[in-house]
């Protein structure tokens, strides 16, 4: 089951009211057996999964708010973009990975200032799994993005 809602709980999230693409003033909840794909196609918003997955092929998916962290379980991202963003003024966004993410081609990358602005943080007893050596089609990590392992990184 997946949806979204506007207001909710401390984790922003609220039953479970619409079907559809959120809007950059909601928060998706993506409860267990939920599954999300991205291909082809941008959203943007703000994304809390509590199980399921999340593939990220060839589309992007812009998370920009620091009030309602996001959490990405099982993320699979095999091309494309996962863009964290936050206000120059503001701390760096944080996006958790949790569960086991898969890591085979795209881009990770924040506002791009060159100063640190979001990071991706890959959870206490979360597993990154990192493949790729083609340096043209081979993970990327761009400047003011910064990853921070509290589980394990395994590269491949």
């Amino acid at each position: 089951m997946t949806g979204w809602c506007g207001s909710g709980g401390s984790d922003g999230c609220c039953p479970l009211s619409s079907l559809g693409v959120p809007t950059s003033a909601e928060v998706a909840c993506i409860v267990a057996g939920g599954d999300v794909d991205v291909r082809d196609v941008s959203v943007a918003g703000r994304y809390v999964m509590t199980g399921g997955s999340m593939t990220i092929q060839g589309g992007s998916l812009e998370l920009f708010d620091n009030a309602v962290a996001s959490t990405l379980n099982n993320l699979d991202l095999v091309s494309g973009i996962l863009q964290a963003d936050s206000a120059p003024s503001a701390p760096p966004l944080t996006v958790t990975l949790e569960g086991t993410s898969t890591w085979t081609g795209g881009t990770i990358q924040g506002g791009g200032s060159g100063t640190l602005n979001s990071q991706v943080i890959v959870a206490s007893g979360a597993t990154l799994n990192l493949q790729g050596s083609d340096l043209a089609s081979a993970p990327r990590l761009s400047a003011g993005t910064g990853l921070i392992n509290r589980g394990t990184i395994d590269w491949s």
